[in-house]
């Protein structure tokens, strides 16, 4: 196993380092925390669509030509403004498919 070789730059095995190292490591943190590292950016087109993932998902059209945050889960496509959730679409699967009307949209 690599975790007990010696290590080239360190020259200690990393399994004697975790030991001495564990006591100052920290709890990684909970899944909403995370979240917002999840997402990805994409520019709205003019006809307020934006291209994820080979299909298409609408925004509300003052949103048209900005940037905004795509976060996808298993089932939805969640699409963000900094804060601000514009729209979530059920996320699709298979062909190419655009999607009209957004399922949420707080305004």
């Amino acid at each position: 196993m690599a975790n007990v070789r010696i290590h080239g730059t360190t020259r200690e095995r990393p399994i004697d380092r975790l030991v001495v190292e564990q006591a100052h490591l920290m709890p990684l943190p909970g899944p909403d925390r995370l979240i917002p590292f999840l997402r990805e950016e994409r520019k709205v087109g003019r006809d307020g669509y934006l291209q994820w993932n080979g299909s298409w998902y609408g925004v509300p059209w003052q949103w048209a030509g900005r940037q905004v945050e795509v976060q996808p889960d298993e089932t939805t496509i969640q699409i963000w403004a900094g804060n601000e959730r514009l729209a979530v679409h059920p996320r699709a699967v298979g062909l190419v498919r655009w999607d009209v009307i957004p399922v949420l949209f707080d305004e």
